[in-house]
């Protein structure tokens, strides 16, 4: 009897796969891309849009959810996730894809960019 293509899946996988049919608070909807469960289908299309970027050498370095800590003064005051980071033309980029701004991501952004003024930072919607 020929053994079986599939792989059993773990806890993490199965609440990820779980949640694609929930819908979410703020009424975005998760996409499976690649094997990676992103928040919503516009965060996907992006992160695909940079993979092409990337395979045509104009950015490299991708990668996505990188942590950033915010440190003011010697004192770790938060740690900001960005959607995608990369270098392009030389410069480091870092990238977030929001459909909605909460009072949250509106200080961590704000703060990301008052700590880092060598990044290049770029949105698709301003806070």
């Amino acid at each position: 009897m020929p053994k079986s293509q599939a792989r059993e899946i773990g806890f993490r996988d199965y609440w990820e796969i779980k949640s694609l049919g929930k819908k979410s608070k703020y009424q975005n909807k998760r996409r499976l891309l690649d094997g990676v469960l992103f928040d919503s289908e516009g965060e996907a299309t992006r992160w695909a849009e940079l993979k092409i970027l990337g395979r045509a050498g104009q950015i490299s370095e991708l990668d996505r959810q990188v942590r950033i800590k915010l440190d003011v003064n010697g004192t770790l005051i938060c740690t900001y996730v960005a959607d995608f980071a990369y270098r392009e033309a030389g410069k480091y980029v870092v990238e977030e894809f929001k459909g909605f701004w909460t009072p949250d991501a509106k200080l961590k952004w704000k703060l990301v960019q008052a700590l880092y003024p060598d990044y290049v930072f770029k949105t698709n919607l301003e806070p």
